[in-house]
């Protein structure tokens, strides 16, 4: 199933197809929702703005319930890996949330204290990576997303928009060319450490 999130604030801010051809409109819980992320049973979806809940959760892309947040942060991306959930937040003190079970207790990390915009987030080769589209600190990593994150230099830029992994490499797209002379708004690691 493939299923569509919009930012839009109302009731019908999901869409799903079997095929990608033609899509059907869902009603879910009213918010701006910013992301969408899928794993072990369960879709999930995060919220840039809105009051209190910002967390929705699905186990067939259809019928949606609310979840509490841990803040009313400006969440930008969720992300399911190695038996985890993770988003990080564009606003906020503590911008890293965690979650095991995505319809119980989502946790705030209060170790990650860089307060960058965070907005893309992946899982790869043992270790968890974001991106920052703006900020002083660029890209932070983790092995264990509910303890201490780490900042990284990414010489790149530091206006990256997301961050993928796949086939052994990290790929980050920058939504600016930055620096400014620069004609690449790519940026890609095989560690999540050294980027180029």
């Amino acid at each position: 199933l493939f299923v569509a999130v919009a930012t839009s604030s109302n009731t019908t801010s999901i869409m799903t197809s079997p095929d990608a051809i033609t899509w059907t409109i869902r009603t879910t819980p009213t918010n701006y929702w910013s992301d969408i992320g899928y794993g072990n049973g369960y879709f999930v979806c995060v919220a840039d703005s809105g009051t209190g809940d910002r967390i929705m959760t699905s186990p067939d892309g259809i019928n949606w319930t609310s979840r509490t947040s841990p803040a009313d942060n400006g969440w930008q991306n969720v992300t399911y890996a190695n038996s985890i959930w993770v988003a990080v937040a564009s606003t906020g003190t503590y911008r890293i949330m965690t979650a095991t079970d995505p319809t119980g207790t989502w946790t705030l990390n209060t170790s990650a204290t860089h307060v960058d915009v965070w907005s893309g987030l992946a899982y790869g080769a043992g270790i968890w990576v974001t991106m920052a589209r703006s900020g002083s600190t660029n890209t932070m990593t983790a092995t264990d997303p509910t303890s201490t994150w780490t900042k990284r230099t990414n010489q790149a830029g530091d206006r990256y928009h997301n961050v993928r992994f796949a086939n052994g490499i990290f790929l980050a797209v920058a939504n600016k060319d930055v620096p400014v002379s620069s004609t690449s708004r790519f940026s890609t690691s095989t560690d999540g450490l050294v980027w180029e």
